[in-house]
């Protein structure tokens, strides 16, 4: 699952979208948002666009940070993205500018097998416990938010 907040002018990044979106629901399958100006950028399905200017969306196997990167230069917008894919420890953020430069940031493996103890499936025991302090979690997200710090970017 990916999350971006844009920031700037989105009125045609917008209408872009809508069109993605519209495509998605005729074929099923994941579009490009940018097919209109001939530009391939990448996977993009099960979209929503919120009117505050927040695109989820899910992509495959890990966040498509350049298509994203694309967007923002396409579009002059920048944008914060946030990806969470639990399957696959792959969680992390991006910071995009408009000119579509951008600074990554996913956090570590070796963060996880430090920080948490997971849940216990075959016991029915579905609560992710934070090693260091003892406390427990409902979902591993509410966990990252809780104790990860991520660098500035």
């Amino acid at each position: 699952m990916n999350t971006i907040y844009f920031r700037g002018d989105t009125t045609e990044l917008k209408a872009a979208i809508a069109d993605a979106i519209e495509r998605q629901h005729e074929s099923g399958n994941g579009e490009l948002i940018l097919e209109s100006l001939g530009v391939r950028d990448g996977y993009f399905f099960d979209i929503y666009f919120e009117d505050t200017d927040i695109l989820q969306y899910a992509s495959r196997w890990s966040p498509n940070i350049e298509d994203v990167a694309k967007l923002c230069e396409a579009f002059s917008v920048s944008a914060h993205h946030e990806w969470e894919e639990e399957g696959n420890l792959v969680y992390g953020r991006a910071d995009y500018r408009r000119d579509g430069s951008y600074d990554e940031h996913f956090i570590p493996d070796r963060w996880f097998s430090d920080n948490v103890k997971w849940p216990d499936f075959e016991v029915d025991i579905d609560e992710y416990t934070h090693v260091p302090t003892g406390k427990k979690y409902e979902t591993l997200l509410d966990l990252i938010e809780k104790h990860y710090e991520y660098p500035i970017l």
